[in-house]
């Protein structure tokens, strides 16, 4: 098998996690600036920190990739302006984006910054990547959803970096297309602030049957899928994790460090965070990633209460934690073991697996003993955190001569040091060479590693001891520097804004044109009957790399951009692109067909009117039931509903598309909708009957009806 270079991608949600990542063995971290980025609630670092770090990761030879991976308002995207300009000529390696806009406001002032495609732009055919590539993306974080065959595919028809997640928390939706937390709870997954309600417990159907429907299991690939993406060459093997802890991230980094020199090792990380593990989408299927039954860090099954007792299927030891389980895996407590009995009498420190002991305190119920902490392995990761070190390998002459200066070369890469001292004289006696070697070579706790040294001594040249270490410090400190400034650059010119033309100071109706969205025909003609010209029919959002042959274009309304390559003339893009500021209308006013695009629905009313259009109408959807999250698995086999704990309902199509069950209805607020910067309203229609319809038309001619509103007054945090 051919070894390949391959990055390994570690979480850094705060200084630990990334101290931790570095000595397992990252090659590159992804980590984010306080109040950004798609995990916000992890601790994050505040701009001189971070600054720091990307000294101190360098040093090392690591890479450091900035999360700004959100959606952003027009005045976010030159907020932070500031701070990127201090990372950027700092030396960040790159930054990972969700946005157009912030992509486009990022290219123009920063022409040569490396810009990765987050996974939540849900890229996941070739034609999608190559677009993006075109457009100047660096590399394509694929969405998780494909399975290797897709994987394959698109590596073989793209020269483009890709990356993959191969661990972690896995979302049930498309990443980028779930909306559930920000219209149940104003809460934005596309900003970072998702309330997992996938997480969830949901009643199902007429039975009420409570259950984590949409709960999938963390994914977690092996040698032989690690060694498959090796092999077609993908780039970089991404470890989700910035909200785990230290201990997590540094035994999953070395798991898949160990990996990638063919080595086995036993994987623990299931025994520090577990809600299940599955291979996620893979193979292809996806059938096996759900856990219906528990949704949060359950831990490991250690035993099994029989006659009282636990009959051990792990081993236990004094200082672990554990719940207790009733046969429904409801946990009814948990506690850490401060004693451990044999006979009921004698008291030891640790039992073994196959072994029967008792355990005081245990709750009535109790059906199983899970472990939710195992003291034996975070004591050897803690140990291993604090005496590991990550040292960048260098290149190291000495050249020691009578008669002319010494001189001593430390070599990084093509950043080569030279320090010369004083001419030497004749020594009453030789220097062991392997003496010398040791003066130099012991960097104690320096960045660096010599792994090649070189000694040119003429046998009778004296060089003390004293000034061999001198030589070795000045040349740590100078060769630390010059890594340093090796990343340093410099931004030149004014930053760029959108020059805004709009005068908002005089507000006039709008004569705004009327559209309806429909299914097929049935709809189309009774919509007409209303005098409706503009009808369009709803695109797929998802296009897979293995559905592209059977994928079919029903209208120049696009929902991704694998429609907009394979669309002739104007197009309009729909509100599940996620156009959120004046910068993504400008980067597609630049790609010249886009002739109409609709807002997102996490946009307050006011959001959407400041929003600039460089050219391009606005469009508004003021009726429809909103899709939430669109799921790959097939985790029911007919029609269902859901309701969850706070009493929202959701509709779920076979193909595991999740509805609001109740439509977003604005009609009452068109007199209102006239008066601001939109050019077109839409009806959308999903299920509705004929009769539904036609009540819904007969509204929207008398601007009265049932009002649900959503986001629409204030927006999403």
């Amino acid at each position: 098998m051919g070894v390949k270079l391959m990055e390994i991608l570690a979480p850094a949600g705060g200084p630990e996690s990334l101290e931790a990542a570095i000595k397992a063995g990252a090659n590159a971290l992804y980590l984010g600036i306080k109040g950004l980025g798609a995990r916000r609630r992890a601790t994050n670092f505040e701009i001189e920190e971070l600054l720091e770090k990307i000294d101190y990761a360098h040093l090392r030879g690591i890479k450091i990739y900035l999360t700004l991976n959100t959606l952003m308002k027009d005045i976010e995207i030159e907020s932070v302006y500031e701070n990127v300009k201090k990372l950027y000529e700092h030396g960040i390696d790159a930054i990972i984006v969700q946005d157009l806009g912030l992509f486009y406001f990022l290219k123009k002032n920063f022409k040569d910054i490396k810009i990765h495609a987050s996974t939540q732009m849900t890229v996941t055919n070739h034609i999608e990547a190559k677009f993006l590539q075109e457009c100047g993306f660096d590399r394509i974080i694929l969405a998780r959803e494909l399975s290797f065959e897709e994987i394959k595919k698109i590596r073989k028809e793209v020269d483009v970096d890709l990356e993959i997640f191969i661990s972690g928390s896995l979302c049930i939706s498309y990443s980028g297309n779930c909306y559930m937390s920000s219209f149940i709870g104003r809460r934005s997954g596309n900003r970072g602030m998702c309330a997992q309600p996938c997480r969830r417990l949901y009643k199902k159907g007429k039975e009420k049957e409570e259950k984590y429907y949409l709960s999938p299991k963390d994914q977690m690939y092996g040698m032989d899928e690690i060694n498959k993406l090796r092999e077609i060459g993908v780039n970089s093997i991404k470890i989700e994790g910035r909200m785990k802890n230290k201990n997590y991230v540094y035994e999953t980094t070395k798991y898949y460090y160990e990996i990638l020199r063919n080595k086995v090792k036993e994987n623990n990380t299931k025994k520090i965070f577990n809600r299940g593990y599955s291979k996620g989408y893979f193979d292809g299927n996806g059938k096996e990633m759900m856990n219906q039954e528990y949704s949060f860090d359950f831990g490991y099954k250690v035993g099994e209460i029989k006659n009282k007792n636990v009959s051990l299927k792990n081993n236990i030891m004094l200082g672990d934690g554990i719940s207790f389980v009733d046969e429904n895996y409801q946990k009814i407590g948990g506690t850490y073991i401060n004693k451990i009995l044999k006979n009921k009498r004698d008291s030891v420190k640790k039992a073994s697996k196959g072994e029967t002991v008792y355990l005081p305190k245990v709750p009535e119920n109790t059906k199983w003993i899970y472990k939710s902490y195992d003291k034996f392995i975070n004591d050897e990761i803690e140990k291993n955190i604090k005496e590991g070190k990550r040292r960048k390998e260098i290149t190291a002459k000495l050249i020691a001569k009578v008669g002319e200066k010494i001189k001593l070369e430390f070599i990084s890469n093509n950043i080569i040091v030279k320090i010369e001292k004083e001419i030497l004289e004749p020594a009453k006696k030789a220097m062991e060479i392997e003496k010398i070697q040791k003066s130099i070579t012991q960097l104690g706790n320096t960045p660096f590693l010599i792994n090649e040294m070189e000694v040119d001594y003429d046998g009778i040249a004296f060089m003390p001891l004293s000034l061999l270490k001198q030589m070795r410090r000045e040349a740590v400190t100078e060769l630390e520097e010059k890594i340093k400034s090796s990343y340093r650059r410099k931004v030149n010119g004014k930053v760029i804004y959108i020059n805004r033309e709009k005068d908002n100071s005089k507000k006039e109706k709008k004569n705004i044109e009327i559209a309806v969205r429909v299914q097929n025909k049935q709809q189309e003609e009774i919509v007409r009957k209303y005098g409706i010209k503009k009808v369009y029919y709803e695109n797929e959002k998802i296009v897979k790399e293995s559905r592209i042959k059977e994928s079919e274009i029903k209208s120049n309304l696009i929902k991704n951009l694998y429609q907009y390559m394979n669309t002739n003339g104007e197009v309009q893009l729909d509100w599940e692109m996620n156009t959120f500021n004046s910068y993504a209308f400008k980067f597609w006013e630049e790609q010249k067909r886009v002739d109409m695009i609709y807002l997102s629905l996490e946009l307050s009313k006011q959001e959407m009117d400041e929003i600039y259009g460089c050219g391009i109408k606005k469009g508004l959807v003021v009726y429809g039931k909103i899709k939430v999250m669109q799921i790959e698995n097939n985790i029911f086999d007919k029609k269902e509903k859901l309701e969850n704990e706070m009493g929202d309902k959701f509709e779920v199509t076979e193909d595991t598309k999740v509805y609001l069950e109740k439509p977003l209805n604005l009609i009452s607020r068109i007199k209102e909708i006239e008066m601001m910067d939109i050019d077109e309203i839409r009806l959308d229609f999903f299920d509705e009957t004929e009769a539904g319809i036609i009540k819904i038309m007969e509204d929207f001619k008398k601007q009265k009806s049932a009002t649900k509103l959503y986001n629409y007054e204030e927006g999403v945090y």
